[in-house]
């Protein structure tokens, strides 16, 4: 069935969706439906509008660079559909590691110019801890490009946490003032389920259950958080007959382009097991391993039944005390001898072997 979130031209209906009543908006879909094309132009559009400013954030530096090269800049193809003048983005006085991007007019020798203040910014995660100088308070909307990153991305230190500093740098106190919270709208295609935005914002098990339940929409009132995992895409429908989909012979990427679908080896491992059957042996951060009554096999699950013999938790003197003390249980993984009952389970553990 088609999405309520799709326009009448196939493409992705950004502007209902940033319009949701939620402070956080998670969107991942296909490649090419036209989030960022549609996040753009609702930013544009809304400054038009409120004379407020919003403000675009990648991961990398080098990413958010390429906004101001006209040539690959997000903002160019909605000027040029819209036939609106070119957008600029350059260096703010005196701040740094923060653009801004400005509407343009020639002046009297035909160049190219800003126009007035900047009517957004652009900036970068990886670089956000070093943002000095800058207020964000005229800012109302983010659009976090691209904040899934892909398998070949260079990753980012504490990334997750990255994420929770840039927003309070940009939102600091202005819902203690009467005034309405930042909107950060966040974007991505579906590359790896295992995202550091999903663990910062505890949204690792809601995904989880997304996937496995073929779910398009999730909505946490209590939290002003929006997820829609938006698949059946017509427009994905029209790109699996081009030429790259049709040569492509990676059924993977095809599938997460296309179809939407996350990497599903990170479900290698995950199933239920008759928890009867295990004994539990011990508990890390708020998940319990289970060692077999009869068999060498382990099994991980968030469900506690008895009291287990030692806890550990997400930090680095109790992981190195996890590791030397359940050796086995590594042993098990490499074997193909342990089991999870769902992927926020192998997660928790996976970061005790990383």
């Amino acid at each position: 069935m088609k999405s309520k979130y799709y326009l009448s031209s196939g493409y992705t209906d950004m502007v209902k969706i940033i319009d949701l009543p939620y402070t956080f908006i998670f969107v991942v879909q296909g490649r090419g439906t036209g989030k960022t094309f549609g996040a753009c132009k609702y930013c544009y559009d809304y400054h038009e509008r409120t004379g407020d400013k919003f403000i675009y954030l990648r991961r990398l530096q080098t990413e958010a660079d390429l906004v101001g090269n006209t040539a690959f800049s997000p903002f160019t193809p909605v000027t040029d559909f819209y036939n609106l003048d070119p957008l600029i983005s350059g260096p703010i006085p005196n701040v740094k590691n923060v653009k801004g991007i400005w509407k343009t007019e020639r002046n009297e020798k035909g160049d190219i110019v800003p126009a007035g203040p900047p009517i957004g910014y652009t900036a970068a995660l990886a670089t956000v801890s070093s943002i000095r100088g800058f207020s964000g308070r005229d800012i109302k909307v983010c659009i976090y490009d691209e904040f899934i990153p892909e398998k070949t991305a260079r990753p980012i230190r504490a990334e997750g946490e990255a994420v929770l500093q840039f927003y309070e740098t940009i939102n600091r106190n202005r819902e203690l003032e009467g005034e309405a919270p930042l909107k950060m709208v966040f974007l991505s295609n579906a590359n790896k389920l295992a995202s550091p935005v999903f663990e910062a914002f505890g949204l690792t098990n809601y995904i989880d259950k997304m996937v496995r339940g073929k779910q398009e929409e999730c909505y946490l009132k209590d939290r002003g958080i929006a997820i829609l995992k938006l698949s059946d895409s017509p427009i994905s429908q029209k790109k699996s007959k081009t030429a790259l989909y049709k040569a492509s012979q990676s059924e993977a990427f095809n599938d997460m382009a296309i179809g939407n679908a996350f990497d599903m080896s990170n479900y290698l491992y995950v199933r239920a097991e008759p928890i009867d059957e295990f004994r539990i042996i011990a508990k890390f951060d708020d998940v319990y391993i289970y060692r077999h009554k009869s068999e060498a096999r382990y099994y991980v699950t968030r469900y506690r039944t008895g009291t287990p013999k030692a806890e550990y938790i997400s930090e680095p003197f109790s992981i190195k005390k996890f590791k030397k003390d359940y050796a086995l249980v590594f042993t098990a993984w490499v074997d193909g001898r342990i089991s999870f009952n769902d992927y926020y389970c192998k997660l928790i553990l996976t970061k005790a072997i990383q």
